[in-house]
């Protein structure tokens, strides 16, 4: 796209389809099942006809493999001198048996460090299962304790859940993040599970207080880095919650009344802020009005009830993890189909990742465990995260735990206020945490709800 005109739309829509095509069949064939025959096929062929297209019309630009075959920028091309990019990654050697508990002969964990003008450096940081997999395992046992309104509340305190892994995720970069006050994340693996805002030096200071952590879901993120970074004027949201879950005799999901307020007064908000708003409750949020909606708006506001399992942590076995990540519309009752159906209440990740979501600026997911994900080898996660990168939104903001409903009706207003205030979406998120590790918003305040909240940038 860099090499093209900026003012043919066209093929600038051609492209990023293409992108977004190609990420849906590499999801869908790596998934197998028959799923990826009967939806990857003919998108296969879509996808066959766009490149057709951009080739002829890179033929009448004169590009040949010479310049489409030429790198992007990377991070030292792109950071300033304040920021800094660090990007994890996993490698593993398999045993002869890969059907064993335990499959590997050993994993490792690697963290590249990339600043403005400098070549990337390349850190070892050892086995990521002796690094991630106590807090991992306490962490998921301990998010299913007690009912609060939108979600369980843990039992156990988040410095123990989280201690140590400053010490073996950043410890280590420290002499090369000097001076940096942004740092670009790109997780891999069960590290997307991590909030990086908690994580405290060997002085009790919390990253969040020390710089501006951005999580990229992919290293290619990094090229969107400067656009679009603050709320568009004279935008379209699409708000939806005070959702009736009801279906029948199935009462379904317990009501939130935080949601619906919360979504009324962020409504109220962007409408004295020219936007154009749309609100969905009761019985109206219902898969095919949100579609509608969201592939239209420039921001989309879901404040429900979200799960995520997978055959790993005490979801079905067998069963996608794309299908096992999902919220809850209107009309969801107590069942859970995992399939592709537009009428039963439930919007699944493999769902979503169907939808064309590019004109969105920002997706929030207000509801329970929406970042999380079952780890993969292709593309690092599968869950909610991986579909809406897929489809195309260019950030979004979710939960990695169960979060509290009056805390996250207070957390939410804040952080558009903030964005209306004119604060970049980093800066909004980060400056929303300041406030409520300050005690500005007493629903919030605990880190169990500000740190539950993260951004991932696409």
């Amino acid at each position: 796209m860099l090499a093209t005109d900026p003012n043919d739309q066209a093929m600038q829509d051609d492209l990023k389809e293409s992108i977004r095509l190609s990420f849906i069949i590499q999801e869908l064939f790596s998934a197998g099942g028959p799923d990826s025959k009967e939806v990857g096929y003919p998108l296969f062929d879509r996808l066959k006809a766009l490149d057709e297209a951009t080739n002829r019309r890179a033929a009448e630009y004169g590009l040949d493999n010479s310049v489409l075959e030429k790198p992007l920028p990377a991070g030292k091309d792109l950071l300033a001198a304040d920021q800094a990019q660090v990007q994890y990654f996993i490698t593993r050697k398999w045993k002869a048996d890969r059907d064993q508990a335990d499959p590997f002969v050993h994993t490792r964990l690697y963290a590249v460090v990339s600043r403005k003008d400098m070549e990337p450096k390349l850190f070892q940081l050892g086995d990521p299962r002796g690094i991630l997999s106590s807090a991992e395992v306490e962490q998921v046992a301990s998010l299913r304790s007690t009912r609060s309104e939108r979600g369980a509340m843990p039992l156990v305190t988040v410095n123990a859940t989280f201690a140590g892994l400053y010490e073996k995720l950043m410890a280590p970069l420290e002499s090369e993040l000097a001076g940096a006050n942004t740092v670009f994340v790109v997780p891999d693996g069960q590290l997307f599970a991590v909030p990086f805002s908690l994580l405290q030096d060997k002085n009790g200071k919390l990253l969040e207080e020390r710089m501006t952590i951005r999580l990229l879901t992919r290293p290619e993120s990094i090229l969107g880095i400067k656009a679009d970074q603050k709320l568009a004027k004279d935008g379209q949201a699409v708000l939806a919650g005070g959702i009736d879950y009801a279906n029948g005799a199935e009462r379904g999901a317990p009501p939130l009344p935080g949601a619906r307020r919360e979504v009324e007064e962020v409504g109220a908000l962007l409408n004295n802020d020219a936007y154009k708003t749309d609100l969905l409750t009761g019985t109206d949020v219902t898969e095919p009005a949100l579609r509608e909606k969201m592939e239209a708006a420039t921001i989309a506001h879901l404040a429900t009830h979200g799960a995520y399992a997978s055959g790993r942590s005490g979801g079905v076995q067998g069963v996608d993890a794309l299908w096992q990540s999902d919220v809850i519309l209107s009309g969801s009752g107590d069942k859970r189909a995992m399939k592709r159906d537009a009428s039963d209440g439930r919007l699944y990740a493999f769902e979503l990742m169907l939808w064309d979501l590019s004109k969105l600026d920002l997706l929030v997911l207000s509801a329970c465990e929406t970042g999380r994900g079952e780890e993969t080898f292709v593309g690092g996660l599968r869950g909610l995260p991986t579909a809406i990168n897929i489809a195309g939104a260019k950030r979004s903001l979710l939960t990695l735990w169960p979060v509290d409903d009056a805390g996250t009706e207070q957390f939410m207003v804040r952080f558009y206020e903030h964005l209306i205030g004119g604060e970049t979406y980093p800066q909004a998120l980060r400056q929303t945490r300041l406030d409520a590790i300050a005690g500005q918003l007493p629903a919030a305040e605990d880190p169990l709800v500000w740190a539950a909240f993260v951004m991932f940038e696409n």
